[in-house]
């Protein structure tokens, strides 16, 4: 009695699981339907490489040096174990691989390093040699503010306007290639990109030079350079902040910028509020303000919105105060002489004083109070000075002058009447003396003729 020869055919599937993959492979299949498991078994062989593998050995092998565009090809084998048995089993096998080869896309993301928002410019490019293949892949962004994944078609214009519309942030890029293409194209394995896009830097506005008290509200948005209301807000009383002032503080003004959009934008400094310290200075009054023209006394040439101010003496009040030398005390009343020298000071009180200040002056109590000038009374000179003069002399002395006045009338009429007196004996005189020629004349022409 012999062993029988059993027959079978490779039309069975087993698997092998390996690299994260689960590959098919051809098995036997008895044509009795009959369980001979314990009379054979299968082993491996790899294209090029010597020697045979188990199952488990082929397994890790795979694992080692798969990849989809390098697959692991060679023989399953079947061999009869036991020789002595009542079957025989004839060796075979049939050729696997771990798939067809794929061909290999190359995919490059173009972005500028340190891309900033509102200025991405996001590139995308998916090559098989020279050929543009982006039409097989779909890429996937996550991160960021955005709230879940968004997906599209690798080729598409509103991938590259989505990404170059990002906001701020750090976000992942997965490239894949589409479904439809999956069997016969393949990204590799380094397809997720980390793209990081910077919040735009702005220039922080900076405070002007020379705001000074004028009378008015003060807005601080006049204050500052550089200052743009599309991407930037000021604090308002409503906001807890200041953002406009009247008066001359010592400790100034707290006013806060904020971006409006601080998730996308920031000050140079990093932060997308900054608050500023700013003052509104003294109004200055100058040595050069002084008017030293007149002969009724020195005054201060100021600006009409001040002189506003001194139309009521609660809010402003000047005063004057003139004396004959530097130590000596304000004089009650003053005439002015011409060509006199004295020492004149102006004092500011009221509400708004404390937003003066005198060159070189001081205050106290609230009350600003200019360094003494010296003032001198004009000389003045000329026909009208002259005729000034006079008038004032007569406004002074109207007695003397009226006492002149009538002495110079008696020394007029006078001199008419001794003019007459005068003038009547020239007359007389002169008849006399005429007659007598005359008659000398007649007598010395008779003779002659």
């Amino acid at each position: 009695i012999t062993a029988k020869s059993i027959k079978y055919d490779w039309t069975g599937t087993q698997t092998i699981s390996a690299a994260g993959q689960t590959f098919a492979c051809d098995a036997i299949e008895f044509e009795d339907g009959g369980d001979y498991s314990g009379f054979f078994e299968y082993y491996f062989t790899v294209d090029g490489v010597d020697g045979e593998f188990t199952k488990e050995e082929l397994e890790a092998y795979i694992t080692e040096h798969w990849s989809e565009t390098e697959p692991v090809s060679g023989k399953v084998w079947v061999r009869q174990t036991v020789t002595d048995g009542e079957v025989v089993i004839a060796g075979s096998s049939r050729i696997f691989t771990t798939g067809a080869p794929k061909t290999e896309l190359t995919v490059a993301i173009n972005c500028e390093e340190n891309a900033e928002y509102g200025n991405v410019n996001f590139g995308f490019e998916v090559k098989r040699g020279s050929s543009d293949e982006r039409t097989r892949t779909e890429v996937r962004i996550s991160g960021g503010k955005l709230e879940e994944e968004v997906t599209f078609a690798g080729d598409s214009s509103e991938l590259t306007a989505f990404i170059n519309g990002l906001g701020a942030g750090e976000y992942r890029l997965r490239v894949s290639v589409a479904e439809s293409s999956q069997s016969a194209y393949f990204v590799r394995g380094d397809c997720d990109y980390k793209l990081i896009i910077a919040k735009k830097k702005v220039e922080l506005p900076t405070l002007k030079e020379g705001i000074t008290y004028n009378g008015e509200v003060i807005y601080f948005k006049d204050c500052i350079e550089g200052y743009d209301d599309s991407i930037m807000t000021i604090l308002g009383e409503s906001d807890g902040g200041i953002d406009s002032g009247t008066d001359w503080r010592e400790q100034g003004y707290y006013t806060k910028i904020r971006l409006l959009d601080g998730d996308n934008y920031e000050f140079g400094e990093g932060v997308s509020e900054y608050e500023y310290n700013w003052h509104i200075g003294k109004f200055i009054i100058t040595e050069a303000m002084w008017n030293k023209s007149g002969k009724e006394g020195a005054y201060l040439d100021l600006p009409d919105w001040v002189k506003g101010l001194l139309r009521d003496s609660k809010v402003l009040k000047l005063e004057y105060s003139y004396y004959l030398d530097q130590y000596s005390a304000a004089l009650e009343s003053v005439e002015f002489v011409k060509g006199g020298t004295y020492y004149v000071e102006a004092k500011l009180s009221g509400s708004a004083a404390s937003n003066f200040a005198f060159e070189n002056g001081s205050e106290e109590d609230g009350v600003q109070t200019s360094a003494k000038t010296l003032y001198t009374v004009p000389k003045g000179g000329g026909a009208g000075e002259f005729f000034e003069d006079i008038g004032e002399f007569v406004k002074g002395n109207y007695w003397v002058v009226i006492v002149i006045g009538i002495g110079l009338l008696l020394l007029i009429l006078i001199i008419v009447l001794i003019s007459r007196r005068r003038r009547r004996a020239d007359d007389d005189y002169y008849d006399d003396d005429y007659d007598d020629d005359d008659d000398d004349e007649d007598e010395d022409y008779d003779d002659d003729y």
